[in-house]
């Protein structure tokens, strides 16, 4: 895959880089060929001003030889002769040709030569005395028709255009001759050469820069695809990190030291993955903590559970006593309104009266060592409820130390989103080479964005949790109160039934005088009939107190098993978390 990636990449990188080459070719063709055009065009222009100015220096000698000739100083013949001569050259052997006059060529094959009206060569290099009214160019133009016209009648400044094959030419050229017309010798002067003697040193260099231009871009192509190698190579080496850390691991390193953009794109990747190790690390560290935590949990909520059970346990005793004893102090209550009733006939039933007080005495210990162990499960209650409210003051201690720890894992997270967004925006600068980049970076954002809403709604449930720990520690300091009040009652009312056993024992002393203070006892009767009826309130007070602290730990007990599945929550979101973390390799 990393293969196929390189190519890509190099292929990529070499259509742009070639793409700009042949612009930046294309570019010096036209800016060349427009420079050629300009050139030429100037070119051609000063060469038919020089033509002219040949031309025109042609005329001036020609009227100074007139002037002689008027002056009878020479002949016209003579006159003739003597431009022919200056002109080009004397005639040769042959008595036809003259030759060309290099200190008037002007640098081109330029030359002079004249014709008349009838179109006879009156001067010329090599076709002197010829007759060329004929002659036609490529075109079908009359070239001796052409001169007369133009010299007679200028049109075109004394410049006229035709095409012209000269012998053992394969193919005709455009020449350019500058036209004027000596009427006192009857002359047609012309100065010709080709338009290509103007400008063929610029063809030359056109072609010179177009071979150059080539040549270059030749040479670029290969010199683009040394240095595309060079570049795709360090570049492939962070796209194989990239794939190694898409796939979790972060144990390795790049080792790119060029000081261009890779080789800082190398070191921020490299800075960034031992961040990214750092939190993950800690990440584990603070899973482990609260794994740890939760266990603790367990076994603190198992170890509440279990006691909340045996308050309940007890509070049923505690229930089951009180009835007994409400009972017992009815019946009581019965009893003594018998003896208020039969208090007349005491005289009669003295012996049975002995008798019930010692079984009432009886009874009354009976009654008495209920109290003793109502008092001992009441203390027991208490103790259990304040140890109740210690574990449900050590569990919020325990819940705000888990909020701690999930504080610091939301900060975390959020420095990973933001260390993500960082990765995602250096990706974008690289453009289509950080596109492997940009997907990493944006997994790790997922990443840090679940780890984000985890410790949300872990965060959530400890809220929950600690709020029901508060209701549930309520709860207890209630149950803590009532439990105390029913141990204070209990203390009273085993007071009072001390009083009454001391009482009821002392009956069978007096009953031999109890005929005697029949009407005193009598009178005494609504005192006894107001303390039981006090004990008889005392013991469903107990009773009703009980019952509230049976429904209060009920509630406990319900409160407890909701923090339970509040911790098995939490313990599931550490194990997903740390699942989440053991993928990468470090």
């Amino acid at each position: 895959m990393v293969k196929r990636s390189d190519n890509g990449i190099k292929r990529r990188l070499f259509r742009s880089y070639l793409r700009m080459f042949i612009l930046f070719f294309i570019s010096i063709v036209v800016v060349t060929f427009v420079s050629f055009i300009g050139a030429k065009n100037a070119l051609t222009k000063l060469g038919e001003e020089a033509l002219k100015n040949r031309i025109n220096m042609g005329i001036e000698m020609m009227d100074m030889l007139e002037t002689q000739v008027k002056n009878s100083k020479i002949t016209r013949e003579e006159a003739e002769e003597i431009f022919r001569t200056k002109m080009l050259n004397k005639k040769s052997s042959d008595g036809k040709t003259r030759g060309l006059n290099k200190k008037l060529e002007l640098d081109i094959e330029a030359y002079m030569y004249a014709i008349d009206s009838n179109g006879n060569e009156k001067m010329h290099p090599f076709k002197e005395g010829e007759n060329i009214s004929k002659v036609v160019d490529n075109k079908g133009q009359n070239v001796t028709k052409l001169i007369i016209d133009e010299g007679k009648n200028p049109k075109d400044g004394g410049i006229i255009a035709f095409s012209w094959k000269n012998p053992g030419e394969k193919k005709a050229r455009d020449k350019v001759n500058a036209v004027a017309y000596y009427e006192p010798w009857d002359w047609y002067l012309n100065v010709g050469c080709y338009y290509e003697d103007f400008y063929g040193n610029i063809i030359q260099i056109f072609i010179k820069i177009l071979i150059v231009t080539v040549v270059v871009l030749v040479l670029s192509t290969f010199l683009i695809r040394f240095m595309i190698s060079k570049k795709v190579e360090p570049l492939n080496k962070l796209i194989e990190l990239m794939d190694r850390i898409g796939e979790g691991d972060l144990s390795s390193k790049t080792d790119i030291n060029s000081k261009d953009e890779l080789g800082y794109m190398g070191n921020i990747l490299n800075n960034t993955l031992d961040e990214i190790k750092s939190i993950i690390i800690s990440i584990k560290s603070v899973s482990e903590k609260i794994n740890e935590k939760v266990k603790y949990a367990n076994e603190a909520s198992d170890s509440t559970l279990q006691a909340s059970q045996h308050i309940t346990e007890a509070i049923e005793e505690i229930t089951c006593a009180a009835g007994d004893t409400t009972r017992d102090m009815e019946m009581s209550v019965n009893a003594v309104a018998d003896l208020t009733n039969n208090i007349v006939s005491i005289k009669d039933t003295s012996l049975l009266l002995q008798n019930e007080a010692i079984n009432a005495g009886k009874l009354n210990s009976n009654v008495l060592k209920i109290l003793k162990d109502l008092e001992e499960k009441s203390s027991e209650n208490f103790n259990l409820s304040e140890e109740t409210a210690n574990n449900m003051n050590l569990l919020t201690e325990k819940s705000n130390t888990i909020v701690e720890i999930i504080n610091t894992i939301e900060n975390i997270s959020r420095q990973i989103n933001l260390l993500a967004l960082n990765a995602s925006i250096e990706a974008s600068k690289a453009g289509e080479a950080g596109r492997g980049f940009a997907v990493v970076a944006q997994g790790i954002k997922d990443l840090s964005s679940q780890t984000e809403e985890a410790t949300t709604q872990i965060n959530e449930h400890i809220n929950e949790l600690i709020e029901a720990i508060e209701h549930s520690g309520e709860s207890v300091i209630k149950t803590k109160q009532s439990s105390e009040i029913q141990r204070n009652t209990i203390n009273e009312t085993q007071g009072v039934l001390k009083e009454v056993i001391r009482f009821i024992k002392e009956i069978p002393k007096h009953i031999k005088s109890n005929v005697d203070k029949i009407e005193e006892t009598h009178s005494k009767k609504d005192m006894v009939n107001s303390s039981m009826n006090e004990v008889l309130r005392l013991t469903q007070g107990i009773s009703a107190a009980t019952e509230e602290i049976a429904s209060s730990i009920t509630e406990v007990n319900i409160n407890i098993s909701e923090i339970d599945d509040m911790i098995k929550d939490l313990d599931n979101s550490a194990k997903n978390l740390s699942e989440k973390s053991d993928k990468f390799k470090l």
